[in-house]
């Protein structure tokens, strides 16, 4: 299952810029993922059959998430890694 996601950048006034999340598999048959956006946070929703296949998409989601933050510090200059 592939999943196309995407993090909204919110302040008080409202969006400030969406950047789209990596594509990224989720390696589950059977797995819903539902994406909302809600006052500045993202969230998945996952339906899985069973809790391992539950953990599957999560570590998914977790994984392309932690991609997306590492792309994003070193798109604004904000990458404090060394």
């Amino acid at each position: 299952m592939r999943l196309k996601a995407s993090i909204l950048v919110e302040d008080k006034r409202g969006v400030l810029a969406e950047a789209a999340l990596p594509d990224f598999s989720v390696p589950v048959k059977r797995t819903k993922v539902g994406v909302t956006h809600d006052s500045g946070w993202t969230r998945f929703e996952v339906d899985a059959a069973d809790v391992s296949t539950g953990r599957a998409a999560v570590s998914a989601i977790m994984s392309a998430v932690k991609v997306f933050d590492g792309m994003s510090e070193v798109a604004d200059g904000t990458d404090t890694r060394h």
